[in-house]
Formats: structure tokens, C-alpha cells, sequence
């Protein structure tokens, strides 16, 4: 499975990626909104694991790309937030 860990937190990104490689799945990082936004316009992932802050921009506007550009990616939404 190719998956894309849209995460700010370096720490918590790798610790995904890690544990998610270690099933044989082929882990990409985006670290911000803008590195994210590019990804996703370019690669079809099958699994985005999208951070709702991220840092420079909302993960919801990438969501938003995902859905705009029809990819059928499942969404996993992650966050920090108590709300």
C-alpha cells in the first residue's frame, strides 16, 4: 500500500512511517502544507494520513485537493486539538 503521513511533528511522522513500513507498506512524508498540496497533486496514494495543522496551512485545503481531484484515497485525520 502506498501511503502519504502529512505530519508537522518530525518525531510523530517517522514513528507512523516506521511502524507502518514495518507491514511492507511504502510510506512518503510531507512535513508541510505546501509539501503536502504537491504530493497529492502529483502521486495517487492509497492511504493519507493528514495532520489538520499543518504549520503553514490547513490539512483540511488538502483535503479538499484530494477530493476535488476525485482520488480515491481512504482519509485517516489526525490532530493535536482538543475541539
Amino acid at each position: 500500500m502506498k501511503i502519504l503521513i502529512a505530519e508537522d511533528e518530525i518525531a510523530l511522522q517517522q514513528s507512523i512511517a516506521t511502524y507502518l513500513q514495518g507491514d511492507g507498506n511504502v510510506c512518503e512524508v510531507a512535513s508541510n502544507f505546501e509539501d503536502a498540496s504537491y504530493r497529492v497533486s502529483l502521486y495517487h496514494y492509497d492511504l493519507v494520513i493528514l495532520d489538520i495543522n499543518l504549520g503553514s496551512g490547513s490539512g483540511l485545503d488538502v483535503l479538499r485537493k484530494l477530493k476535488e481531484g476525485k482520488m480515491n484515497a481512504a482519509i485517516i485525520i489526525i490532530s493535536a486539538n482538543d475541539s
